[in-house]
């Protein structure tokens, strides 16, 4: 386990999301349109994400953003909240 831990931290690996709850998976592609992150809560109760955007499945915008429980979002990173990481 703590080679598993020194390989992550040398590799500079990082949650695209930090601080989401073991219900919710969150995934960010970056390309020419834009940032985008792929948002499920498997979960029953709402959670609150350390993102700034529009969803673009239910039009809501949110900094931060929330998601209920059982949802999913395809969120627009706003890009002038700077929380997009460039990694793909």
């Amino acid at each position: 386990a703590e080679l598993i831990g020194q390989l992550v931290d040398e590799a500079r690996v990082a949650p695209v999301v930090p601080g989401l709850a073991g219900e919710v998976e969150a995934v960010r592609r970056v390309g020419p349109g834009g940032s985008f992150v792929f948002v499920v809560n498997h979960g029953d109760r709402a959670a609150t994400l350390d993102l700034a955007g529009t969803d673009l499945l239910s039009g809501r915008t949110g900094s931060p953003f929330e998601i209920d429980g059982g949802a999913v979002a395809v969120v627009a990173e706003d890009p002038a909240a700077g929380s997009a990481d460039g990694a793909a």
